[in-house]
């Protein structure tokens, strides 16, 4: 597997690199690079403390292929002593060793959430896997929640599988991309069995409420496993830095897959997602700084890639954190006693991409994001849009200086789509969310059955500076809703653009006062 992932990512490079190399590079295209080679090297090499624990002499017990043995507590127990000492790494071996050719995957079970600490390094050896195993409580604390945001509402309640809060230089990795990739499974379609006794969804709508209000941190807790159905991330980065993921299989999520929130420097990569369970994302950076997700392979039911900052007001102004562990950390999300902030410099290259949309920006953007770099990426079979940038006059936000250059696509729903209408039952209209100084280069699509492109922005705040080059869709269904749809939107250049053979060029600005089409 390991290998045939390393095939196909290296022709994703091939064909994106010969893409690009049709043609000159423009200004912009050399902006496009620069910035991505600035974010990349800004990011810092981890590197351990040549020490290491093997966990089965730790644990003095052996994984097998039913998982029949809990090793959550040992772990934690490894993670705090070798932490103590300065750090290093924890192995994960397989008992037949490296070299044996046939072998059943080893399962190293976990009853609960592994927590990470500072100069912390997982290696998993090929052929083994890292099971949770589902029961709410034991995802509690002594009984209470941890601190986390959920769905870009702050509150207290079941942790994340693998959680690091407030932590730096710590790394998940696969021991070699040789044999069986290494897996974490976090039992999610129990986790989906346990929320859906929530059909009307309450959780959700208690959130979206809680959000628009001033309730502290410390007194938002849901902890109640009747009726408080907030599901845990598989991987969550909360206020942390220099993080690595590299090598591994995801699969199983109870909920988004990988959640830096807070964080900065972000490497996800190598990492092969096989989730879909409902809502199981694929990277969710929020309110993050200096991001990289490259050379991936996405499976999902929902967003291979969504890019947040945040839900309402709490987004835009933040969530006192008075009373919680939060205060007194030093943090540049951190001001007035309040956590929030914007989303900046995120890079997606060199991906394969598979599920619901593909690159996508929202919902949850109230605090903001801006340069984000997508480029070389692939859709070998379904997403539903190349492109989603999505907000409403309820959530609000700045997106700006989103550059997308050379995505490839089979089949999709529509190209590209910049909607700040995600919502049909507005309560609030009075934060217009604003779009700005969007890129999108060099697009080629075989199929698409809904439409092509929309850019409709506000009456009240248009959107600016849209500019689409090179776009192609080789065939669009006669019976989908648009070709191309502008509204609202201060110049929009188009630029060899071809859907179904018809051209588009030139300038399509628009002042019509159209209300944008509500989508959710």
């Amino acid at each position: 597997m390991g290998q045939r992932i390393c095939f196909l990512l290296g022709l994703c490079v091939l064909i994106g690199a010969c893409n690009i190399q049709k043609e000159k590079k423009n200004a912009i295209d050399i902006k496009i690079d620069g910035a991505i080679e600035k974010i990349v090297n800004g990011l810092p090499e981890l590197k351990f403390p040549d020490r290491t624990i093997n966990l089965v002499e730790y644990a003095g017990f052996k994984p097998d292929a039913e998982g029949s043995k809990n090793f959550q507590p040992l772990l934690n127990k490894a993670i705090d002593e070798l932490s103590a000492q300065g750090g290093g790494t924890i192995y994960f071996p397989h008992t037949l060793g490296a070299n044996t050719w046939v072998k059943e995957t080893d399962v190293y079970r976990m009853d609960g959430p592994i927590n990470m600490k500072s100069n912390i390094r997982l290696k998993l050896a090929s052929a083994t896997k890292i099971k949770f195993t589902f029961n709410p409580t034991n995802y509690l604390d002594n009984g209470k929640g941890v601190i986390t945001r959920w769905e870009g509402v702050s509150i207290k309640s079941f942790s994340p599988l693998i959680r690091a809060f407030n932590v730096e230089n710590i790394a998940i990795v696969s021991e070699s991309l040789k044999g069986t990739m290494p897996a974490i499974d976090g039992d999610g379609e129990k986790w989906q069995e346990w929320y859906r006794q929530d059909i009307k969804e309450h959780h959700k709508l208690i959130l979206h409420r809680l959000c628009d209000t001033d309730v502290k941190l410390a007194d938002r807790e849901f902890v109640d496993t009747s009726k408080d159905f907030y599901r845990p991330f598989l991987l969550e980065f909360y206020l942390s830095k220099n993080i690595l993921v590299d090598g591994v299989k995801l699969t199983n999520t109870p909920f988004w897959t990988v959640h830096p929130v807070f964080s900065e420097n972000v490497t996800v990569r190598n990492v092969l997602f096989d989730v879909n369970v409902v809502n199981s994302d694929g990277v969710d950076p929020e309110s993050s700084h200096n991001v990289l997700i490259e050379n991936c392979m996405f499976n999902n039911h929902d967003d291979n890639v969504a890019i947040k900052s945040g839900r309402n007001k709490e987004g835009r102004e933040g969530v006192d954190i008075t009373g919680t562990e939060l205060e007194g950390i030093q943090s540049k999300f951190i001001k007035d006693n309040k956590i929030y902030g914007a989303t900046e410099n995120v890079v997606v290259r060199n991906c394969i991409l598979k599920g619901h949309h593909a690159i996508c920006i929202g919902s949850e953007v109230a605090g903001s994001v801006r340069n984000v770099y997508a480029v070389d990426n692939v859709g070998v079979q379904n997403v539903k849009f190349g492109l989603y940038i999505k907000s409403s006059p309820e959530r609000g936000g700045i997106v700006e200086d989103i550059y997308i250059r050379n995505m490839q696509l089979n089949h999709a729903k529509m190209g590209a789509v910049l909607n700040p209408c995600y919502s049909k039952n507005l309560v609030d209209t009075t934060h217009f969310p604003l779009f700005r100084n969007i890129y999108i280069k060099d697009m080629h699509i075989k199929s698409a059955h809904r439409g092509g492109i929309e850019v409709a922005g506000w009456p009240q705040l248009p959107m600016e500076n849209i500019h689409l080059e090179n776009i192609t869709i080789e065939h669009l269904d006669k019976k989908s809703e648009l070709d191309v749809r502008i509204h609202n939107s201060k110049n929009v250049t188009l630029k060899n653009v071809k859907i179904n053979d018809k051209e588009f060029n030139g300038d399509y600005s628009d002042n019509s006062g159209k209300k944008p089409t509500g989508r959710t």
